[in-house]
């Protein structure tokens, strides 16, 4: 695993695998705290935890429901409604569909009481 994946483990509380027939679900649980390398320089006085490092956990839960190291191949239709703060609790929830060579993935991300944070298509390699 590389250094950022490295730090996705230690972040992710749990995960489950939720599949059923042809789809690949699963959940996954993250708490990243305020010295998690995600937070560092964005930004200074009020981290957040960037869009890309989203991207990151939701490409982790694909590798951990596939059982397989995967890459992110591409990323569609993507909408960022609201901000992720240190020590907050988050869900990714990710159901993948095998297409020729790429996994495609639909992920939503939501907080507290169901706040959705994110939600989008992203393929995966691997």
């Amino acid at each position: 695993m590389n250094f950022l994946g490295d730090e996705m483990e230690k972040s992710c509380l749990s995960w489950c695998n939720l599949s059923a027939a042809e789809e690949i679900k699963g959940e996954g649980r993250f708490l990243f705290a305020a010295d998690f390398i995600g937070f560092s320089g964005h930004f200074p006085k009020r981290p957040i935890l960037p869009a890309v490092v989203q991207l990151a956990a939701v490409r982790y839960l694909a590798g951990r429901l596939l059982g397989k190291g995967v890459g992110l191949h591409s990323f569609r239709g993507g909408k960022f409604r609201d901000v992720i703060l240190p020590e907050e609790e988050v869900s990714v929830g990710l159901s993948l569909l095998q297409q020729e060579d790429l996994w495609r993935g639909q992920f939503t991300i939501v907080k507290g009481e169901g706040s959705r944070v994110a939600e989008g298509s992203a393929f995966f390699i691997g």
